[in-house]
């Protein structure tokens, strides 16, 4: 299933920057277009995902497995390291 990813706080979705296919290229968010690059495919594996974006087909991941604040969410190839991994926490009764 391909889905989008909403922010609750801005309601923009999760993107590729610039619609790039390029490994490191940064997530973003941005008004709604519709655009593959906004779309993405999760797959689980336990308690965690792993999340592909559709247009890349390149799996969503922290920038050098960096455990910092700040570091960025950038696409990458699907290599199974923990920072490719994303568990869905729920942050309200909603």
């Amino acid at each position: 299933m391909i889905l989008a990813l909403a922010n609750q706080g801005s309601g923009k979705m999760l993107g590729i920057a610039s619609g790039g296919l390029a490994v490191g290229a940064q997530a973003v968010q941005w008004t709604n277009t519709g655009v593959t690059d906004e779309q993405w495919t999760l797959a689980v594996s336990g308690s965690y995902y792993t999340i592909q974006n559709a247009n890349s087909t390149l799996d969503l991941g922290i920038q050098s497995g960096s455990t910092a604040n700040g570091a960025y969410a950038v696409q990458w190839t699907a290599d199974g390291s923990l920072n490719q991994q994303w568990k869905l926490v729920q942050v309200s009764g909603d």
